[in-house]
């Protein structure tokens, strides 16, 4: 927060203390509020959420079972009032904490800064090194003084290389 300027960090105050009055809690490693991130997601960006296509969401689906299956999943709600607000879920390996993908109700404005900022809080008092928000280019990384890292494209080319006979089955994805 001292990042910011007294008048930006006064507002944000003001707004983060507001949805703390509602009745902020906070729940961890629930394996079913993982579904709510893609219920949210879905219900904020409909067709232009990453998890309209079938292909991404089940493929995601097995990601987070992956990384519970692992021990490396971290899922952290924030119930405001009694009431799912937002959801994120990401993954700890060797130090790091990686926020994959994560979801907000429009009931609860600002609620993605809380859980943002709550990310970074525990990240300290756990220690991890560094923590990697996973997001496209949308701005807010700067607005929170964040160091934003080069994003990388991946795409097929006109002639791709053979697949693996172990993955043979897999649906294909381009970018």
């Amino acid at each position: 927060l001292q990042e910011f300027s007294g008048k930006s960090r006064k507002k944000l105050r003001r707004e983060l203390d507001a949805l703390e009055n509602l009745g902020l809690a906070f729940r961890y490693d629930c394996l079913a509020d993982a579904e709510r991130v893609f219920e949210m997601n879905l219900a904020a960006f409909g067709a232009d959420s990453y998890f309209h296509d079938a292909r991404f969401l089940d493929g995601f689906a097995a990601l987070i079972r992956w990384l519970h299956d692992e021990g490396l999943l971290r899922v952290t709600c924030v119930l405001l009032g009694g009431r799912i607000a937002a959801v994120d879920v990401g993954a700890v390996w060797r130090r790091t904490y990686t926020l994959v993908a994560g979801g907000t109700c429009p009931d609860f404005p600002g609620v993605a800064k809380l859980i943002n900022f709550h990310h970074l809080e525990r990240s300290c008092q756990e220690r991890y090194e560094v923590v990697d928000f996973l997001c496209g280019d949308f701005g807010w990384k700067e607005r929170f003084h964040l160091t934003p890292r080069p994003l990388y494209q991946l795409r097929l080319s006109a002639s791709p290389r053979p697949v693996p006979a172990a993955v043979a089955g897999a649906p294909a994805y381009g970018g």
